[in-house]
């Protein structure tokens, strides 16, 4: 059994670390944060890093491997308590679609 998990991991876990993308919106308990798209101009407040690229960070050691190539940190601040459920928006991907992954509940 454990080598047939092994097996399956082996073969899902490339597909998942592949894609390439950023957060652009938050939902937390029904309020949602939105992000900014890449590149953008000017810059809305936002409890999402704002990332510059979806471009691939090249070496584990990389100080860019959190969140991409000049990277800023959040501006503001979302509130999520044990229980909260969380929606994350993700954009990009090999392909250019886009994923909403649920998370419930934050413990």
């Amino acid at each position: 059994m454990f080598r047939i998990l092994n097996f399956i991991y082996a073969l899902v876990i490339p597909a998942i670390v592949s894609a390439h993308g950023f957060v652009q919106q938050v939902t937390v308990d029904g309020t949602v944060y939105m992000g900014n798209n890449l590149n953008a101009v000017a810059h809305t407040p936002s409890i999402i890093r704002l990332v510059n690229t979806d471009s691939p960070v090249k070496g584990a050691t990389s100080p860019d491997i959190n969140c991409g190539p000049g990277a800023q940190f959040a501006s503001l601040v979302g509130n999520a308590n044990p229980g909260s459920h969380v929606q994350v928006l993700w954009v990009g991907g090999t392909d250019g679609s886009v994923n909403v992954r649920g998370f419930i509940p934050i413990l």
